[in-house]
């Protein structure tokens, strides 16, 4: 790989067949975990992150460099990042899917990162990849790279002597059980499937999402998790099609609570069923939950919606756009017409003047012509469309926060075209 750095730094990857004894394991994994202040990892930690890696098929960017107080040549900055599809309405698209990065406290502001991020980028898009996703610890870094929050989580406690559902509210039957982790592990992969299927915004998970999920990782323990729990949900003929987990916490002073790690099922009756299954659990007063989607239909749902109560939200997957057309043919939308849009991007990807014809909910994008019959006009950054393209965020706000231009006609238009079928609704974390 030509770097683009000069001396002491160099670009260069982690390949995936390096030898497990490598020392450029550890040193990579500790440099992506410095900067979140995370602990080093040991060796069943770091067994781990090579096993997931490879089977994810990760791609392992890092800049390394030597001077004093390092020993020899070392990763000062890691970039980890893999494909994944998410489903965008009317397609699964693939996503770049960037998991961890990291720069040494003591290497900053020296364009690393940048070096990084528009070298994943353009290889990611070269490969036909049409976006790319991430999570953001600080929100005032990726904005300048095109990206923007396009869906969000929020923290809810939930009572569970209130939690009861109206009456007409469908709740699925079959059968809910306790069951051991090894039990579900192989079927995690197909739930997430059948969920990514119906939901839009919803992104396939990662192999370490799968080894958690089924608790078989369990990073504070080092190995397998003796504290997580899992409750299934089998149709009337016996199929796994929902699983929650959960793990007891605060045991000792009421109220008694019990963290829940995730409630998949692709239904939301059978989503019900595991919610009324774990108000239900003996001793447990509130389920608290990180829930990854701040418009849950949850709340709605019950006699006393008051019995679900937020205590916070955060953004969760900020979106970027790398080829428009193609992202354009695979979203949903609401509204019909047609606008040009002139984006602004500064890495390229999606610069330059488009004309987005929409009819019957799909879109055809092309490059629009200066002497093209006059569509309303927009000018519009790629980081905004990126913010409102899986539904998370309404057109109409945007407009309202002064991140789209044109005249008002152009603005109405736009609102209406970007209208989404729904709100996005993902499970995975990365």
């Amino acid at each position: 790989m030509t770097s683009p750095l000069n001396e002491p730094y160099r670009l260069e990857s982690l390949p995936l067949d390096t030898p497990d004894d490598d020392p450029r394991w550890a040193q990579f994994l500790d440099t992506i975990r410095s900067p979140l202040l995370a602990a080093r990892a040991g060796d069943a930690g770091q067994r781990v992150f090579r096993d997931h890696r490879r089977a994810g098929g990760a791609r392992l960017r890092m800049v390394t460099a030597e001077g004093p107080g390092l020993e020899g040549r070392v990763p000062v900055a890691g970039f980890n990042s893999s494909d994944r599809v998410v489903n965008t309405g009317t397609a699964e698209l693939g996503v770049l899917a960037i998991e961890t990065i990291g720069v040494r406290a003591s290497h900053r502001r020296r364009g690393l990162l940048t070096v990084l991020m528009v070298e994943a980028l353009g290889e990611a898009r070269e490969r036909g990849l049409p976006l790319a996703a991430l999570s953001a610890s600080e929100a005032g870094i990726y904005g300048r790279f095109g990206f923007a929050p396009a869906d969000s989580w929020r923290h809810i406690d939930v009572d569970t002597r209130r939690l009861a559902f109206r009456p007409g509210v469908e709740v699925a039957g079959g059968t809910l059980e306790l069951v051991a982790p090894n039990s579900v592990k192989e079927q995690v992969a197909g739930l997430f499937a059948a969920h990514r299927a119906r939901h839009h915004g919803s992104v396939a998970p990662g192999h370490g999402d799968v080894l958690v999920i089924s608790g078989q990782w369990d990073a504070s323990a080092q190995g397998p998790s003796s504290t997580l729990r899992h409750l299934a949900h089998f149709d009337d003929d016996g199929t796994l099609d929902g699983l929650a987990t959960f793990t007891p916490r605060q045991l000792d002073d009421p109220p008694m609570t019990a963290e829940v790690g995730m409630v998949l099922a692709a239904d939301p009756a059978v989503e019900r069923a595991l919610w009324r299954g774990l108000a239900s659990i003996d001793l447990i007063d509130v389920l608290s939950y990180d829930q990854p989607n701040a418009d849950d239909s949850l709340d709605w749902s019950l006699v006393d919606r008051r019995a679900v109560r937020m205590t916070r939200s955060h953004d969760h997957m900020w979106l970027r756009i790398l080829d428009l057309p193609t992202a354009a043919a695979g979203r949903s939308f609401a509204g019909a017409g047609s606008i040009t849009l002139t984006v602004d991007d500064k890495l390229g990807f999606c610069a330059g003047s488009w004309l987005l014809e929409v009819a019957d909910g799909r879109a055809v994008c092309t490059r629009a012509e200066p002497d093209d019959p006059a569509a309303p006009e927009v000018r519009v950054g790629v980081d905004t469309l990126a913010g409102l393209w899986l539904g998370g965020t309404a057109p109409s706000t945007m407009v309202d926060a002064g991140r789209v231009a044109g005249d008002d006609e152009a603005l109405a238009v736009f609102s209406t075209i970007f209208s989404s079928t729904g709100q996005p609704r993902n499970l995975s974390w990365f």
